[in-house]
């Protein structure tokens, strides 16, 4: 189990919010806002990702959770490693969107 988001947010915003679930691939449903979210979205550079995911030591059989994924440039990165799946959850509708779009 690998929870990048969850340091992201940590390191950003401490104390932030529940966030909303990410639709499955292919269900594209639209997340009801409920509140604005407490920090801005920064997308991650690739080859930040790529450390990350490294340092990680994400390998077949994990699942990679990132809580406010924002695009889902980390959950897409891992899930493209063999036998490993990704699951992004954001709060953000925009985000949401662009997300799975960025999945397809």
């Amino acid at each position: 189990l690998v929870l990048f988001g969850a340091i992201r947010r940590i390191l950003h915003s401490p104390g932030s919010g529940p966030s909303q679930g990410f639709p499955g691939f292919g269900q594209e449903k639209q997340a009801k806002k409920t509140r604005e979210p407490d920090v801005i979205f920064v997308p991650t550079p690739a080859e930040v990702v790529q450390q990350m995911i490294k340092l990680a030591g994400v390998h077949q059989g994990d699942v990679v959770y990132d809580l406010g994924c924002g695009d889902g440039r980390t959950v897409i990165a891992a899930a493209k490693l063999p036998g490993v799946r990704g699951v992004g959850i954001d709060i953000t509708p925009e985000r949401i969107k662009e997300s799975v779009e960025n999945a397809r």
